[in-house]
Formats: C-alpha cells, structure tokens, sequence
C-alpha cells in the first residue's frame, strides 16, 4: 500500500508571516531571507503497532506470533482498517535470554516480533484502532504519527508567502536608505521536507504497562497538533 492511497481530508490553514533578515551581499545588492508558514490540519495518522511472542523454540514462537498477528489484522479490518493500509514493516525473531545472579546467561526461549504499520484517514478515531489491536494481543503501540498526504500542496503556500516576505523586506530596506529596489538577481530555494506530528494522549499510548486499562473499558484518546510546513528563501535585488 502507498500513502497516496489516502485520500485527502479537509485541511484549516493558517498562514504565519515571519520577519525576513537582511544583508550586504555586494555593492549595489540587498540579500533578504523570507520565510512562510502553513499550519495545516494532518489527514492520515500511522500507527505503529508491535506483536512479540516467546515460547521454548524458535518455530514455536514464530507460530504463535503470526497467529497473533492474524488476529490483530482481523481486529484492525473489522474497526474499519483496509486491508491494504496494513503493512509489516519488520519482523525478527531471536534468543530471549535472562541473566542469573552470578552473570551466567541462560537461554529462556525464543522471541518473533512483528511490526504492522497501519495508515488510516480517520485521525480523530485513531484510538478505537489502538484498542482494537491491543485487545487482540498487541504487546506494544510503538508510535503514532499523525501527517498529511499533500505536502506540496501546502508547501507551494509557504512558498508563496515566503516570497511576499523577502520582497517586503527587500522594500523596507531599501527605502530607509533611500534609493528604490531594482531588479530581482537571484532566489535560491533552501528546500523543506515533509513534517509530521507525534501523538499527544491521555495516558501513554497503548503499552505494555497500559494493556489492563483497555479491560476497564475506558478508550484511548489520542490528540495531535496542526502541522507546520516551512518554506524558506534567500533573494537577491539591486539597489537603483
């Protein structure tokens, strides 16, 4: 499955003006950096959702691993998960060992982990998602990222109001010395990169440690803040 399988979810923006910086490149020029922000409201939450046997042999704990992880799947499928939007991202298996009192390492077993990666538009109900695997033998929620399927779409914003930035600034300059802006000599673009924002909860997300609040029946929340896309410039003008 590819995250362009997400559909885009309606999005509130809010763009931020923040102040450019100046200086003399060369005689005759200004050199101004304009910056642009875009808070965008995310539409795709990823949750990373971990399953770990043990058991005495390493075909064992494989077995009841991916029996577990079948019933996590389903679990997820029947919450609403498609079934494309369910990817294993890892899986391992390895010797558990434990330590005796004087340092001699014993072999316990054998433990086979998984990882599912499972994407999902429904940012506001990614809780129910949690619940739904850690009820069907889950050990860990390792993360939950919460992003946005369109981040050129935003960027081309900040952009934009990156360049009334520098151009503003360029003005302002210009004008205290008394001379009017020529012409524009140079942009360089210092590109940006996709952000995403981690998960705030009400609690920890799903663990280990956490498993027995799912029996109280008292669902998970998870909240997330708008992300910021950044675009930043450096622009060069002369001075007439």
């Amino acid at each position: 499955m590819k995250k362009n399988r997400i559909f885009l979810a309606a999005a509130l923006i809010f763009t931020l003006a923040i102040p450019s910086v100046a200086w003399a490149k060369e005689p005759g020029t200004i050199h101004v950096k304009g910056t642009g922000v875009v808070l965008v409201q995310p539409d795709v939450a990823a949750v990373h959702v971990a399953v770990e046997e043990k058991a005495p042999t390493g075909a064992e704990a494989q077995k009841k691993n991916n029996e577990t992880v079948e019933k996590v799947r389903k679990a997820l499928l029947g919450a609403g998960i498609q079934k494309e939007n369910i990817i294993t991202t890892h899986t391992s298996l390895a010797p558990a060992y434990r330590y005796e009192d004087n340092g001699k390492r014993v072999l316990e077993g054998y433990e086979a982990r998984m990882i599912l990666e499972v994407y999902t538009n429904d940012v506001d109900g990614v809780g129910k998602y949690v619940d739904a695997a850690v009820k069907a033998g889950a050990k860990r929620i390792d993360n939950v990222e919460f992003s946005i399927s369109d981040h050129n779409r935003y960027y081309e914003q900040a952009l934009q109001t990156a360049v009334r930035n520098a151009e503003s600034s360029a003005k302002s300059i210009a004008k205290a010395y008394g001379k009017p802006l020529g012409q524009l000599v140079e942009v360089v673009e210092n590109t940006g990169s996709p952000s995403v924002a981690e998960q705030r909860s009400d609690g920890a997300v799903r663990s280990e440690m956490a498993m027995d609040k799912g029996a109280s029946g008292v669902p998970t929340k998870v909240h997330y803040d708008k992300i910021q896309v950044f675009a930043d410039l450096s622009v060069t003008y002369t001075l007439s």
